[in-house]
């Protein structure tokens, strides 16, 4: 986009939308006062400031942030507080590189990425098409398809403020067309108000959405080459499989590409869902229906990536040693039915972390090494398991094991 055009845009958009989060801060007053000769000489201002494509042209002053509240206890948001006419600067800087971040993002038909589609009208820079409800809809959609019993739902751990600036540079600057001149002056101005530190956007700022959309592209571009059937919106992802095997090995993808971008998924709102008995109800992300992804056989799993395993469990519900049992836990371990347990795992879809458990300390409280056996095979469903069971197996010092009892 021109620089006028994206001027004349950055301008219109923040005097319709503000330059924040509507319910995070009030509307600034001096929008009002842009209108007539005042806006042509604020667009000339800022047309000025972009001259020398520099920090020092750009005249903007530091930022401030605000802690909002979340959902959880001591959750919060931290939002930017920038004054409007550096908004405006920042939003004018980015949209001239917009369209080409837009051409250079997973083309809306595949129906992965709903998170601010850029297409300016009016005034307003998103495709109303594509929102969370979109998204939502989406996602109950591929729920319910005959292929997919199992969906994975995570997201990146405070995203907007660990997003590395270096890596977006070298995104915006690897993107074709994109102009280098804009995107060091746009790096400058985010080192300026992240203090150096070399982390995080403004939480809150259109623009902001437009950049932290760019960083994940060559993430999606990823997750596209490897055959992965997911959808997102922003860094909240779904990822629909048939099975708990492939769940785990797609989602154990996911985590090692973002750790190359210095991203984390939120472990405590990591979810494996059985969804073969589809309630929507019951499942908080729904949504049209994505590509279909080809199923991975086990040969494929254990040799086509090299990549790193998950070892340890997504919520702390997932132990890696095994603790010896009291008397009295062996007591009630022993009035179990091992086989009814074993078979009702042995039927679901996704294991749930407490029944495994409870299948491995039974397997050692009745002395049952068949158990323990059944429960190996078990661990292509849920591999963090591996630790636990191989542990669990190497303390019971049975005949049966080649060992002497405890």
């Amino acid at each position: 986009m021109k620089i006028q055009d994206a001027i004349n845009l950055s301008v219109e958009n923040i005097k319709k939308e503000g330059t924040t989060d509507v319910e995070v801060f009030l509307r600034p007053f001096e929008l009002g006062m842009i209108k007539g000769d005042v806006e042509v000489l604020v667009k000339k201002r800022i047309k000025e400031s972009f001259k020398e494509n520099n920090l020092k042209s750009l005249r903007v002053s530091p930022i401030s942030h605000v802690l909002v509240p979340k959902k959880e206890l001591f959750d919060f948001r931290k939002c930017a507080h920038i004054q409007p006419l550096d908004e405006m600067k920042y939003l004018a800087l980015v949209l001239q590189l917009a369209d080409k971040i837009e051409k250079a993002r997973v083309n809306k038909s595949k129906k992965k990425v709903f998170s601010y589609r850029f297409s300016p009208q009016k005034g307003y820079l998103f495709d109303p098409r594509y929102n969370y409800t979109s998204f939502r809809e989406h996602v109950s959609k591929s729920s319910k398809q005959k292929n997919i019993d199992v969906v994975v739902s995570c997201d990146i751990s405070n995203f907007y403020d660990r997003l590395n600036l270096h890596r977006l540079e070298c995104v915006l600057a690897s993107i074709d067309e994109c102009d280098k001149k804009v995107v060091q002056q746009i790096n400058e101005l985010l080192l300026f108000w992240s203090n150096r530190d070399s982390y995080g956007l403004p939480v809150g700022s259109n623009a902001s959405r437009i950049l932290a959309e760019a960083s994940l592209i060559e993430v999606d571009n990823y997750l596209l080459s490897q055959k992965i059937n997911f959808c997102r919106f922003v860094d909240d992802y779904r990822i629909f499989t048939k099975d708990a095997a492939t769940a785990h090995h797609w989602l154990s993808l996911l985590v090692d590409r973002l750790s190359k971008e210095g991203l984390f998924i939120n472990t405590s709102k990591t979810e494996i869902k059985d969804v073969s008995s589809y309630v929507e109800e019951e499942l908080e992300m729904p949504e049209i229906v994505p590509d279909e992804a080809p199923a991975l056989d086990e040969a494929t799993l254990n040799t086509k990536f090299n990549v790193p395993k998950i070892i340890r469990g997504y919520s702390g519900l997932i132990p890696t040693k095994f603790r010896k049992l009291t008397d009295g836990e062996k007591l009630k371990l022993n009035e179990l039915d091992a086989s009814s347990l074993l078979q009702n795992i042995q039927e679901s879809i996704v294991i749930e972390p407490k029944r495994f458990v409870q299948l491995i300390k039974v397997g050692i409280a009745q002395e049952n090494p068949a158990i323990l056996i059944e429960s190996v095979k078990l661990l292509n469903k849920f591999p963090q398991f591996i630790p636990y069971t191989l542990d669990a197996i190497s303390k019971k010092r049975s005949p049966l094991f080649g060992r002497a009892n405890l």
